[in-house]
């Protein structure tokens, strides 16, 4: 569904679906930052992870150095969109994004982890409430949004258009 809501957004856009891929999780220090933290393995698709109240989080650098690995098997590819169902966050002192895409090198990713609800009858629960049509329509939008990014849109910065 989402690959056809992207051919209908951008039209003319061809969508071609990649195998899936198994990323190997490595827990992040405690203490790490972006200057200092352990280096991973991108051919071996290696990730850092950290705990969070969304589960599991992997760091989108290391997403997007293996997209970068992956982008030259797609010859005739503008870009290359990581889908997944980890929570991201793109920098050690931020909490998460929904996605994240480069402007000029053609990779990003987004995440449909925080439109899960692990228990719906539990009351304490932090996920949100949602129906299954509801996540499909937002995960289409930050698809759509961060495809923008690789297409060289900036976001606005007046807020009023």
């Amino acid at each position: 569904a989402i690959a056809e809501y992207v051919s209908a957004f951008y039209l003319g856009v061809t969508v071609v679906l990649a195998d899936p891929v198994e990323l190997k999780l490595i827990k992040a220090p405690d203490n790490a930052t972006d200057k200092s933290h352990p280096k991973v393995n991108a051919l071996k698709r290696e990730v850092l992870y950290r705990d969070w109240d969304y589960g599991v989080q992997v760091y989108v650098p290391n997403i997007f150095k293996i997209l970068s690995n992956m982008k030259p098997n797609f010859k005739n590819a503008y870009c290359i969109l990581g889908v997944c169902m980890y929570d991201l966050f793109p920098h050690f002192s931020w909490n998460y994004v929904f996605g994240k895409a480069s402007l000029t090198e053609g990779y990003g990713v987004f995440s449909f982890a925080r439109y899960v609800q692990a228990d719906p009858d539990d009351d304490d629960d932090p996920f949100i409430p949602f129906t299954p049509e509801w996540a499909l329509k937002r995960c289409c939008q930050v698809c759509v949004h961060e495809l923008g990014h690789m297409f060289g849109i900036k976001h606005c910065v007046y807020f009023d258009c």
